[in-house]
């Protein structure tokens, strides 16, 4: 048991180490990069090196994880830095498709992905800067760029901002992709295949099955669309409901605030008022006394509260209240704009003090806030503070765009995590299996065990059901090919026995002629070199296929079946036949057809019956001639059956050799000759042609015939 824990905790480390190099390594290379920029106030980022490196050598799944991780270090410094995660997760799967894509190889690939990844990192990357500083201009390293753009050009600001952005990304981007294409080049490709992120559940597939398993997997129904499907929904989901909720609840929040500091502004405003000061400038302007010294604690107020557009002093008039002054920001036209007197309810006295309310002005929704102010001696004026609304408008868009590009970073680890899950757990073993018995060769024994051998070193260990449904194939398979082989055995022990029955038969039929001996064994024989030859020389290929060759030859023996009906002293008369004789003789082919015939049907039921259809087209058509001068029918060329063809030379050539009792044996030279002379009129030339090329084996035949009957010869 020790042992074993032993094996697991070895097999585990060697599956953590790659990972722990590889995104341990990418994000400590990341924070040296943005320390090293920092510390030497270079106008660059440096915080993509890890990633890319990681993304390339480990993995999409390993190049989100630096990027992700290496935001949240660099954020305890910088908290604005946790928004740009989702620019980090991008230029990480952009690094991994582009190398993938080979684009790390060549110079024109490598300037691709330098201006992608500008893109991503400098267009997309200033979008997200503008929208989180509610459009703030000149921002990040890339501002005095920006502010020359600006003043150059006349662009407006987005524009200078997202043009200095790019081309600040493109030189960032540049140096990061040249240092990661060199330390590229350094490593060894045997450790950039063992430092690829892997979740292998069974025995590692080599590039090609990793292709095929893939390809299997591009369905609309395949594992990885579902999982990326149900997980992209999932995620939505939340992601609305989190988002309207947090929403509404910052958005009231933000109302809140504006109102609190509209409140706090004219609380403020409220102490620091002198209404005799308010007076003595309404007599004497910018000249009255310690009127300096209120303008400069109103600017206070301003700067404490950032929200506050502008702030108003009133004093009583005829006829309401009359706007003695305001204090508004700097360049902020529409506070210099509103006009107080469209302000019902306000500008007429009718408002009862303090008082807060939303109002229409030119400039938008605006928040206004007042409260009077009355000295000891009866004099009075009133303050009020404004803030426009579209304050809250910015700040949710900045919140909806921090949640966003959180989310998003956040969303696509969890895809990117989902899909690697699948993958190893999933797809490559369920489709591992499919290929393998889709792959499952019947025939040979040596094909169903290297079949079942590859199915087997798989070696799927999910620990799930899916490692559960491999077991059980594996046995079934086991049992197929047990059963297959088991039944084949049985088929070759059946074959054997029906080929000996034939082989029994053509004897007992050719054992009551006294001189034919081993005619049956010695025209199989002679046909199986006969089509060996034309298979050779690719006479008739596509009818010499090897199922109709074995047929041919199991069939050859059925030839004289026939001769069972024919008499034994007609088959042993020493002399010449007479007409009536030979007729007799003759009708051994339809005799034979029809045993064959009644064979067929005996077994057409139950079994395969295509070695006995040849049986018949030899015992039948055996004698008919090319030029149709045969019997029983008289049929020439090709309307002769291809086995009868055959079965012709061979039968002849054996008689010509052989004893019989109206002649002697001739030697295999004049038997030679015979067959040559026969070509084109008693035998298809091709056919004749393939027997006489195999000479010398057909000789070997002959001879050793010879010897074991005791005859001689050449």
């Amino acid at each position: 048991m020790k042992q074993w824990d032993a094996v697991k905790a070895s097999a585990m480390m060697k599956r953590l180490l790659p990972v722990l190099v590889v995104c341990g390594g990418g994000v400590l290379i990341n924070f040296t990069g943005v320390t090293t920029a920092r510390l030497l106030k270079l106008p660059l980022y440096l915080d993509n090196i890890g990633i890319i490196l990681s993304s390339v050598l480990g993995g999409y799944l390993s190049g989100i994880f630096v990027g992700f991780i290496s935001n949240i270090i660099n954020g305890i410094n910088d908290p604005i830095t946790y928004y740009y995660g989702v620019i980090s997760v991008l230029n990480a799967v952009l690094a991994g498709y582009l190398y993938k894509k080979g684009c790390f190889g060549r110079l024109r690939g490598i300037v691709l992905t330098i201006i992608v990844l500008a893109l991503s990192g400098g267009v997309l990357g200033s979008c997200l800067t503008w929208m989180l500083y509610g459009g703030g201009f000149g921002e990040g390293i890339s501002s005095s760029l920006t502010m020359a753009i600006y003043y150059r050009t006349g662009w407006p600001p987005f524009c200078s901002q997202l043009c200095a952005d790019f081309l600040m990304d493109i030189l960032d981007k540049g140096i990061t992709v040249g240092i990661c294409v060199f330390v590229l080049y350094l490593i060894p490709s045997k450790w950039k295949d063992l430092l690829h992120l892997h979740g292998w559940q069974q025995a590692p597939l080599d590039k090609e099955g990793l292709q095929k398993v893939k390809k299997q997997s591009t369905g609309l129904h395949s594992f990885r669309v579902m999982i990326v499907g149900v997980f992209s929904v999932i995620a939505v989901i939340i992601l609305a409901m989190v988002t309207s909720i947090s929403f509404r609840i910052f958005h009231s929040s933000s109302m809140e605030k504006i109102r609190q500091e509209a409140e706090n502004a004219v609380c403020m405003m409220s102490a620091e008022v002198d209404p005799r000061i308010v007076a003595e400038y309404r007599e004497n302007g910018e000249e009255a006394e310690n009127w300096q010294l209120l303008k400069e604690k109103v600017d206070n107020i301003m700067c404490i509260y950032q929200d506050v557009d502008a702030l108003f002093i009133f004093t009583p008039a005829e006829k309401g209240l009359e706007e003695l002054c305001r204090f508004g920001r700097e360049g902020n036209e529409d506070s210099e704009s509103l006009k107080l007197p469209e302000l019902a309810g306000i500008t007429d006295g009718q408002e009862n003090m303090p008082f807060i309310k939303e109002v229409e002005s030119p400039g938008g929704g605006f928040l206004l806030a007042g409260a009077e102010v009355m000295d000891p001696q009866g004099n009075r004026c009133y303050v009020l503070s404004g803030i426009f609304m579209h304050h809250v408008g910015t700040y949710d868009a900045i919140y909806l765009t921090k949640t966003l590009s959180l989310f998003a970073a956040f969303l696509i680890l969890i895809l990117v995590a989902g899909v690697w899950l699948a993958d190893y757990h999933l797809v490559f073993p369920i489709n591992s299996m499919a290929m393998a018995a889709d792959e499952f060769l019947y025939g040979s024994d040596q094909k169903m065990e290297e079949s079942k051998k590859r199915f087997e070193d798989l070696k799927i260990s999910t620990g799930d059901e899916i490692e559960n449904l491999f077991h059980a194939i594996q046995k079934t398979t086991a049992d197929t090919v047990k059963q297959i082989e088991d039944t084949e055995k049985k088929n070759e022990a059946i074959l054997r026995l029906q080929n000996g029955l034939i082989l029994i038969l053509a004897d007992l039929v050719e054992s009551r002629d006294e001189f034919t001996g081993n005619h049956v064994k010695n025209t199989a024989a002679y046909v199986q070199i006969i089509m060996e030859q034309m298979k050779e020389d690719g006479v008739y290929a596509d009818e010499l296929t090897e199922e109709w060759m074995w047929d041919m030859y199991h069939s050859a023996p059925l030839h004289d079946i026939g001769k069972i009906g024919v008499p034994d002293a007609l088959l042993n008369k020493p002399g010449r036949l007479t007409a009536d004789e030979f007729e007799m003789m003759k009708s051994h082919t339809v005799k034979g057809g029809k045993i064959i015939d009644r064979a067929m049907a005996a077994v057409s039921s139950g079994g395969d019956v295509s070695y006995l259809k040849e049986g018949w087209n030899v015992a039948v058509y055996h004698h008919e001639k090319w030029d149709g001068t045969g019997y029983p029918y008289g049929k020439a060329g090709f309307g002769i059956p291809l086995s009868a063809r055959i079965m012709a030379v061979a039968d002849v050539f054996d008689a010509l050799v052989s004893k019989r009792s109206y002649k002697e044996a001739l030697s295999p030279d004049t038997a030679f000759e015979i067959i040559r002379k026969g070509a084109g009129t008693q035998f298809d030339p091709a056919v004749a042609g393939a027997f006489l090329r195999a000479e010398d084996k057909l000789r070997k035949i002959v001879s050793g015939h010879r010897q074991v009957d005791g005859g001689s010869g050449s």
